[in-house]
C-alpha cells in the first residue's frame, strides 16, 4: 500500500500493515506517551502531537504501529495525509490535503469550497464531535498543519516532520515526540527480525553493520535488504564492501535511498543555512561547538549559533549539551559530498587556525612556563578564542579533547603537518594531570609522524620529548630514555638551549624511575644550571624539584631538604602549580627526615591545590606518599584512607599503580 493510497481517506488503518511497520522494533517509550496522551486528554478534547527526528528515524512507521494499535479508540475513523513536506514530489498544500479529508467525509466536488479558509471551516464542522484520528504524515511547516486541526470533539491529530516545529507547540499546544536514534540493543534486534539467525551467528559483524549504519532506521533497514538479498555471502564478506552511503541504497526507489531522503531536506534549506550544512560535514570529529562551526563557515558566532539552530530544527543535527552538537556519520558523509570545489581548503584552514590557537591559548593558560612555539599566523574569520581563567581553560578541554584528536589526525592525514604536532603539544598539559595516558601517546605519535613526513626538525624534538612523558606517564621507561635522548639531539642540532633543559629534566625523571640514581642525579643538576642560565625561574624551581627526589633515594636528606627549600622559595611568586610541585618535594625531603608531622601537613596542601587545578594524575601521586607517611608513623587508618583516596583516581584513569595500591590495601 502506498502513501497515495492512504491519502484523503476516512478508513481504518490497514490491518495488514505495510512490511517495514510489521517488522517494527523498539520504541516502546514513545509508543505508551502516545497513548498515554489519549489516556489523559479530557473527553472532548483534541489532541495534537508531533513526531519530530531526522530522516530515516522511522517516524512513519512509528505513526503507523501506533495508529494501528489504537484505531478502536476512533470509532469514527481515521485520515491520513502524506504532507510530502520533503520528497521528490512538490509539497501537499493545506487546501489540497483538505479537499481530499472532505471528499472522504462524503463532500461532493460540486460542494467543495474553493479557498483554504472555507474548506477548513468545513472540515472542522464535519469533524466536530467525532472521535477521529488524523495522520499528517511528512509535514514541513506549521502552515501545513494548521487548517487540518479540528475544533473540538476528542479527536486525535498525529503529525510526522524532520523538523521541530516550535510554533506548533507554542501556540496550539501540540506535544513533541522527540525521535532519535535506536539504542545499540533495539539496532541489534531489527537486523535479526529482518535478516535472522544470521546476526546472532555473527555478533561482531553485525555490530560494526550497527556501527556503520549509525544505528538510523532507515539505513539499518536498507543494510538489511542488501544482506537478505545476498544469503549465500557473510555479513563480514559484505561489511568489507563498505556498507555506508554508497551501498545503502534499495533498488530504483528515492525514498528509501539514504542519500536521496536526506536531500529531500536539504534543498529546502535556505540558501546560508545549507552552506553550514555542506561544511560541517567537512568537521573530522563527532562533536563540535558553534565556536568551531563559526570557523568552518566564516560567519561571527551568533550568526552561527541561529543558523546551527534552524538545523536543529530541522534534524539535520542534534543537541550533545549545552551549545555543542553531533551529526551522524551518514549525515556527515553525505554533507562532504555537497562541499563545492571553491569551499572546502578555506574552511579546513579556517577549523585547524581555530584549534590550534584556541587550544594554546588554554594550554598556556594551564601552564604558562612551558617552552613557547611559534604558530602559523591565523588565517581572518578563524574564530580563535583566548582564556584568561585556569577553571575556563580545563573546562574547554575537557568538552573539545575528542574533536581535538580527532582533527590532528586530519591534519595529519591531509598533509597540514603543522598543525598536526602543535596541535598535540597544546594537550600535553591536560594529558598530564588528567591522566588521560593513552590519548596522551596516540596524539604525540601522530604529531610525531606529521613531523617526521615533513621533516620538521622543530616538531620532532617537540613531540619526541611528550612522547616521552607519556610512555613513562604510562610506566614504559626504558622507551621513554629513547624517545629523550633523541629529543636532546634535536634541541641540541636546532640550537635551543631551553628545549635542552627540559630534555634533561625529562631525562633526569626517566633514570629516576629506572633507578638509575647517579645519571638521573647528573641530568636534573644540568637542567638547574642550564635553566639558571636562561633566566627560566619555573624551569629551574622544577629541576630542583627533581634534585629533592632522587637525593631523597640516595640516601642524602639533608641535600633533599635543601633542594626542596630551594624549590619552595622559586615558586613562591610564581604560581599555584608550581606551589604544589614545591610542597610535594619538601612532603618528600621532610619524610625522608623522619619529620613525619611536617610530611603529612606539606603532602596534604599539595593535595588541596592539585584537587583544585583538576590535576588528577599528581594528586593521586601525592595521595600514595601522604598513606607511606602515615604508615611510617604507624597510623593504618590514615593510610588506608589516602591510599584509597588515591586508588579511586588511579582507577578511574586506567592507571597501573592501582595495582600498587590495592596490594598496600591487602
Amino acid at each position: 500500500m502506498t502513501d497515495s493510497d492512504h491519502e484523503g481517506r476516512l478508513r481504518d488503518v490497514p490491518r495488514q500493515l505495510p512490511s517495514a511497520t510489521r517488522r517494527f522494533v523498539g520504541r516502546s517509550g514513545e509508543l505508551d506517551r502516545l497513548t498515554g496522551m489519549v489516556q489523559a486528554a479530557p473527553r472532548g478534547t483534541v489532541v495534537v502531537a508531533v513526531i519530530n527526528g531526522t530522516a530515516g528515524a522511522g517516524k512513519t512507521e512509528l505513526a503507523l504501529q501506533w495508529a494501528h494499535a489504537v484505531k478502536d479508540r476512533f470509532p469514527d475513523g481515521q485520515l491520513y495525509a502524506n504532507l510530502r513536506g520533503y520528497g521528490p514530489e512538490e509539497m501537499l498544500a493545506a487546501d489540497e490535503a483538505l479537499a481530499g479529508f472532505l471528499r472522504a467525509l462524503g463532500v461532493a466536488a460540486t460542494d467543495m469550497p474553493d479557498g483554504l479558509e472555507d474548506r477548513s471551516a468545513m472540515f472542522r464542522t464535519r469533524v466536530a464531535g467525532r472521535r477521529v484520528l488524523i495522520v499528517l504524515d511528512n509535514a514541513r511547516t506549521e502552515e501545513q498543519i494548521r487548517p487540518l486541526l479540528p475544533g473540538e470533539g476528542g479527536s486525535f491529530v498525529l503529525a510526522t516532520t524532520r523538523d521541530a516545529l516550535s510554533g506548533l507547540v507554542v501556540r496550539d499546544g501540540a506535544e513533541s515526540v522527540g525521535l532519535g536514534l535506536l539504542s545499540a540493543t533495539e539496532s541489534i534486534d531489527l537486523l535479526r527480525a529482518l535478516i535472522g539467525p544470521q546476526v546472532d551467528e555473527e555478533p561482531d559483524s553485525a555490530e560494526k553493520l550497527v556501527s556503520l549504519c549509525a544505528r538510523l532506521p532507515l539505513a539499518l533497514r536498507i543494510a538489511a535488504e542488501r544482506v537478505v538479498s545476498q544469503p549465500d555471502t557473510s555479513l563480514a564478506e559484505q561489511i568489507e564492501e563498505g556498507v555506508r552511503l554508497e551501498q545503502l541504497k534499495a533498488g530504483e526507489d528515492p525514498r528509501t535511498a539514504v542519500r536521496a531522503v536526506f536531500s529531500w531536506s536539504y534543498r529546502h534549506l535556505e540558501v546560508n543555512v545549507a552552506r553550514v550544512f555542506r561544511l560541517l560535514g567537512l568537521h573530522p570529529g563527532t562533536e563540535f561547538g558553534f565556536a568551531a562551526a563559526a570557523a568552518l563557515t566564516g560567519l561571527s558566532h551568533p550568526e552561527a549559533k541561529r543558523l546551527l539552530q534552524r538545523l536543529l530544527q530541522a534534524h539535520l543535527i542534534e543537541s550533545a549539551g549545552k551549545g555543542r552538537y553531533r551529526m551522524h556519520d551518514l549525515l556527515r558523509a553525505y554533507a562532504a559530498e555537497l562541499v563545492e570545489a571553491d569551499e572546502d581548503e578555506a574552511a579546513i584552514r579556517r577549523l585547524l587556525d581555530h584549534y590550534l590557537h584556541t587550544a594554546c591559548s588554554a594550554g598556556l593558560q594551564m601552564n604558562p612556563h612551558r617552552p613557547q612555539i611559534s604558530l602559523p599566523t591565523a588565517t581572518a574569520d578563524s574564530a580563535a578564542r583566548s582564556f584568561v581563567d585556569y577553571r575556563d581553560a580545563l573546562c574547554w578541554f575537557e568538552a573539545e579533547h575528542p574533536a581535538l584528536l580527532d582533527v590532528a589526525v586530519y591534519a595529519a592525514v591531509h598533509g597540514w603537518h603543522t598543525h598536526a604536532w602543535q596541535i598535540p603539544w597544546t594537550l600535553t598539559t591536560f594529558f598530564n594531570r588528567k591522566g588521560y595516558l593513552d590519548e596522551y601517546i596516540s596524539a604525540q605519535e601522530t604529531g610525531l609522524h606529521a613531523a617526521e613526513q615533513a621533516g620538521d626538525l622543530v616538531g620532532q624534538s617537540h613531540c619526541r620529548r611528550y612522547l616521552g612523558n607519556a610512555l613513562a606517564l604510562s610506566g614504559k621507561h626504558a622507551d621513554s630514555v629513547q624517545h629523550f635522548e633523541r629529543a636532546l639531539m634535536l634541541f641540541d642540532e636546532l640550537g635551543d638551549k631551553a628545549g635542552k633543559a627540559f630534555a634533561y629534566r625529562s631525562l633526569s625523571w626517566a633514570f629516576d624511575l629506572l633507578g638509575r640514581y647517579p645519571e638521573a642525579l647528573a641530568n636534573a643538576e644540568r637542567a638547574r644550571d642550564l635553566q639558571r642560565l636562561l633566566g627560566n625561574v619555573a624551569g629551574e624551581a622544577h629541576a630542583w624539584s627533581s634534585l629533592a627526589h632522587i637525593k631523597t633515594k640516595l640516601g642524602d636528606h639533608e641535600g633533599a631538604l635543601e633542594a626542596g627549600n630551594a624549590c619552595r622559595d622559586l615558586y613562591r611568586d610564581v604560581d599555584r602549580d608550581g606551589e604544589a610541585t614545591a610542597l610535594e618535594a619538601m612532603g618528600t625531603a621532610l619524610s625522608g627526615l623522619g619529620r613525619h608531622g611536617e610530611a603529612i601537613s606539606a603532602y596534604t596542601q599539595a593535595v588541596a591545590i592539585l584537587e583544585d587545578l583538576g590535576d588528577d594524575y599528581d594528586a593521586a601521586k601525592t595521595l600514595a606518599s601522604l598513606g607511606e607517611v602515615h604508615d611510617a608513623t604507624g597510623d593504618p587508618v590514615g593510610a588506608a584512607a589516602a591510599w584509597n583516596r588515591a586508588l579511586r583516581i588511579f582507577e578511574r584513569l586506567g592507571h597501573a599503580d592501582a595495582d600498587v595500591l590495592r596490594k598496600r590495601l591487602g
